[in-house]
């Protein structure tokens, strides 16, 4: 599992970890969700060396995950209608563990040279997230299938909320030991994401936004949230709502330590990404508050401090 360690003296970073989707549930279980059927419409994992059943199995589903970001990108589905793709094609990037895009291309005959280049241009400046668990730790090229807009099946549905990643603030193996099993937090991820849904599909569509919520969880059934917004702005009140909706949700059982987890989550199409090769993980400025100099833990740190 790829670790992302600030040592800077504001940042609490210890050792968050960034999973594309509901990988964090895979990695949990100690293994990758169940492969996809490989469709037309589903993502290929482009030749590889033979590698071992779980090996493969992380790969597709990393690969799932880049479909499935893209699908909800809303700049890329904007610069495939002014170029005027209107035809499915195939597309190649060659990704690093950390989730940076090395080379990109399209295959011969996809796309009109001209309208290969805004296309790859885009490509390369995506972050996919770092390797899941179980992934070689050295660049590897997938192959996927890229559906315009308007040939898109995902993108047809019309919900106002879309869960793009994961986070977990905490090494995979104290999760484990506090959780105990992936199946609790699945349950407890899904009835926050449907409480998030319900919430916006209620409101009348607005510009598209993309945030953080994030949940620390503590032994006795506590939870508290706190919101992430970057760049984006979402009015005050609205900020209130997502956090009373996401502490309504009673959370799971616990033992041994706090927790915590973010949402990051595309609201309308999504707005200004909230993370960055700077900042890859979003932190809410409350956990900053009476901090010491130099690193603290997270989360058992921060909630000690300010969530006694």
């Amino acid at each position: 599992m790829i670790n992302k360690t600030h040592n800077t003296k504001r940042s609490p970073l210890r050792r968050a970890i960034l999973l594309p989707g509901a990988a964090v549930l895979a990695a949990l279980a100690g293994c990758a969700p169940h492969p996809a059927t490989r469709t037309a419409s589903q993502p290929i994992t482009a030749p590889q060396n033979p590698t071992p059943p779980a090996q493969t199995q992380a790969m597709a589903t990393y690969a799932h995950a880049i479909v499935r970001q893209l699908h909800h990108d809303r700049a890329f589905n904007a610069i495939l209608a002014q170029v005027g793709v209107s035809a499915p094609f195939a597309a190649l990037v060659v990704v690093t563990p950390q989730g940076y895009v090395q080379k990109a291309g399209v295959a011969k005959g996809a796309l009109p040279p001209a309208d290969n280049a805004p296309v790859i241009n885009h490509l390369i400046n995506v972050n996919f997230g770092p390797f899941l668990p179980g992934m070689p730790n050295r660049p590897l090229t997938f192959e996927f299938p890229v559906h315009p807009a308007a040939d898109a099946p995902n993108l047809a549905d019309t919900a106002a909320f879309h869960q793009q990643t994961i986070v977990v603030y905490q090494p995979n193996p104290v999760l484990v030991a506090r959780v105990g099993s992936a199946v609790p937090l699945a349950a407890y991820i899904k009835q926050l994401d449907a409480s998030l849904a319900a919430l916006f599909d209620a409101m009348p569509p607005q510009h598209g936004v993309t945030a953080s919520l994030v949940m620390g969880v503590k032994p006795g059934l506590k939870s508290r949230a706190w919101v992430v917004t970057g760049q984006n702005h979402i009015p005050p009140a609205l900020i209130e709502r997502i956090k009373a909706v996401a502490e309504a949700v009673p959370p799971l059982k616990i033992q041994g330590g706090p927790i915590a987890f973010a949402i990051i989550f595309n609201v309308w199409g999504g707005g200004v990404p909230i993370t960055d090769a700077k900042h890859p993980v979003p932190f809410p400025k409350q956990w900053y508050h009476g901090a010491p100099k130099g690193d603290f833990e997270v989360p058992d740190g921060v909630f000690a401090r300010i969530w006694p």
